[in-house]
């Protein structure tokens, strides 16, 4: 089954949906297709004309299902909280997504 496009999708967004997502099968990178008899776009493998690879998947997604399941986050907390235990993890969440933290914060308790 074809992975339709929603018809009110910029070219902008379905690009970002492409760089986003890798085949399910074969983890190539997508592309944008125009099927002619729909008239609509789809998302497929970038090799679709000789794999007809037509799933896709989100690379974090992947990941987890590779086994790499430590580098997702919500996994990764998990981990956190069995090894430092709620409250320290509770009290890091504020500084999650940070690059860089100010003096005042990193001496914070």
């Amino acid at each position: 089954m074809l992975n339709f496009v929603d018809d009110k999708l910029t070219r902008q967004q379905i690009n970002h949906k492409c760089r986003e997502n890798v085949c399910s099968q074969c983890n190539s990178p997508v592309n944008a297709f125009y099927d002619p008899t729909t008239k609509r776009v789809f998302i497929a493998c970038s090799q679709y004309h000789v794999s007809h690879h037509e799933g896709i998947i989100r690379e974090a997604s992947n990941l987890k299902m590779k086994g790499m399941s430590v580098l997702n986050q919500i996994d990764r907390r998990e981990k956190m909280v069995n090894q430092y235990g709620k409250e320290k993890v509770t009290a890091l969440q504020r500084y999650e997504g940070l690059t860089s933290l100010t003096k005042e914060d990193a001496t914070q308790s």
